[in-house]
């Protein structure tokens, strides 16, 4: 039986017994894996915080914005080992309450263009997030498809940022992706059907490393805005 519970001491000749989850009554074996110290391996302070913290942004990218993980310890004195406790505070799951498109910068494109580009980005990609639980995952891939989308009208390289705006009075959280045209590389083809890849690719080299960056599926087809 456990002796006492003390205060982490850090000392590194103790090691983990064993790993618990309090505060959550399901799912628990999901945040096992991140947890850097397995049982019989020597304890360590920085390990541990370092799994502590790993272990709140995941709980943060699950929509637990406010999530907090604590722990302590359990001592066995005789055979210099501890269990390591870790106390689960996930807090009210956050919801999208708004999310859309803007444009840091689009010199590019005519103020009508800019509109109708992030309108279709916004009927395309964004349609649906408002309401749903705050997923760290599904905003990452909407930055991804969106930046995809934007490589098909010739935007390469671009810059999408992700905006977010904290409610904790309503548990809301708004979302804007920010798209900076300017920052990235537009290439425009005419009349190109007749041009094959590897031709396409010698026009173009001389723009340097963003050339590597063009498919050439997409090379060889007409990109218009």
């Amino acid at each position: 039986f456990p002796v006492t519970i003390l205060k982490a001491s850090g000392e590194r000749h103790w090691t983990v017994r064993a790993l618990r989850v309090l505060g959550i009554s399901f799912d628990k074996q999901r945040y096992y894996p991140l947890y850097e110290m397995v049982s019989g391996e020597s304890f360590s302070i920085e390990k541990h915080e370092r799994s502590l913290q790993s272990i709140e942004q995941a709980l943060k990218k699950e929509g637990y914005l406010t999530a907090k993980v604590s722990s302590y310890f359990e001592y066995y004195v005789e055979a210099k080992a501890l269990d390591v406790l870790l106390v689960f505070n996930r807090g009210p799951l956050f919801k999208i309450t708004q999310s859309g498109v803007s444009f840091a910068s689009c010199s590019v494109l005519t103020p009508l263009e800019a509109e109708k580009l992030s309108t279709t980005i916004n009927r395309r990609f964004l349609e649906g997030l408002s309401g749903r639980a705050y997923d760290g995952e599904l905003i990452t891939q909407k930055v991804r498809d969106i930046k995809k989308y934007l490589e098909t009208k010739g935007f390469f390289a671009c810059q999408v940022e992700v905006q977010e705006r904290l409610c904790l009075e309503t548990k809301r959280i708004h979302v804007s992706f920010v798209i900076d045209l300017d920052k990235g590389t537009f290439f425009e083809f005419l009349g190109n059907q007749y041009l094959s890849s590897s031709e396409i690719h010698q026009m173009i080299a001389h723009f340097g490393q963003d050339t590597g960056m063009l498919p050439p599926q997409i090379i060889a087809q007409e990109l218009l805005i």
